[in-house]
């Protein structure tokens, strides 16, 4: 008697059954009918951890340890905890533009510039509860410029989207 491998069938078999059962997931907190259901806290308002970061922001800095100050025009994106993007800085005498990149974690963001020109800044701070700011500080780590400590703010100029 020829003897069967029944093992491809049972893979599949588990395979299929995996499949149906995640396709009822959507791996998030959806509605089921494509929408984000927001997150919130226990008195209904939506967290920011609901709201993604990805869009325009524009603010100031302003430098603590000189009289420099000007604008910020950031463009972010942001995959799960990982932010990405853009910014361009006036009234600074070392960096005009820079590729930013960083972490989110819940209302709290770090980001630094990582397009390996000889200026390194960081910047961390706190996403408001509605996730239309976030301010903080900064501080040069290298470059001309190194040892500058400052704030900064900025507003969203997109509407937030939700995950």
């Amino acid at each position: 008697m020829q003897r069967i491998n029944r093992t491809p069938v049972v893979c599949l078999f588990i395979t299929l059954v995996v499949a149906v059962l995640l396709a009822g997931c959507d791996g998030g907190s959806g509605n089921g009918d494509g929408t984000e259901t927001p997150l919130a806290d226990e008195t209904g308002t939506e967290t920011p951890s609901a709201l993604t970061l990805s869009g325009t922001w524009e603010g100031v800095w302003q430098s603590r340890r000189t009289p420099e100050s000007g604008t910020l025009l950031v463009t972010l994106t942001q995959t799960g905890t990982t932010l990405t993007g853009e910014v361009e800085v006036t009234g600074s005498p070392c960096v005009s533009a820079e590729t930013i990149a960083g972490e989110r974690s819940g209302d709290t963001v770090v980001f630094g510039t990582a397009s390996g020109g000889p200026h390194h800044s960081m910047f961390s701070g706190t996403v408001a509860p509605d996730g239309t700011a976030m301010d903080g500080t900064y501080a040069v780590t290298s470059g001309p410029c190194a040892g500058d400590q400052g704030t900064w703010s900025l507003t969203r100029v997109t509407a937030p989207v939700r995950r």
